[in-house]
């Protein structure tokens, strides 16, 4: 992975940003399976088995969590028909590490 720290002087205030052109792979041995997409009833999330004690998140593209909820790695089943229409990611979040995965909910 390669990445530049910068920085930018302006008119009274100065920016640093970097700029990261890799992204590391998912966490060894973990897995996030999410089923249908699109959806429109129910989301199936699989975490797998390692991701005991992880959470399983869902933001919408606004930036809001709408779901969070401990995961014990087995299959969750989740109502979505309460969400608006739209793209969404779905995360597993764990102290090694997170997968994320896009969703459209029609």
């Amino acid at each position: 992975m390669f990445q530049s720290n910068t920085s930018i002087t302006g008119d009274g205030f100065k920016v640093f940003y970097t700029t990261t052109t890799d992204i590391s792979e998912r966490p060894e041995g973990y897995s996030l399976l999410v089923f249908p997409n699109p959806a429109s009833n129910v989301l199936n999330i699989i975490p797998g088995n390692l991701a005991d004690g992880a959470s399983v998140v869902i933001y919408d593209f606004s930036g809001r969590c709408v779901f969070n909820q401990k995961t014990d790695g087995s299959t969750m089943v989740i109502p979505i028909d309460n969400l608006s229409s739209g793209l969404y990611s779905v995360g597993l979040i764990s102290e090694n590490g997170n997968i994320w995965q896009k969703v459209v909910i029609e």
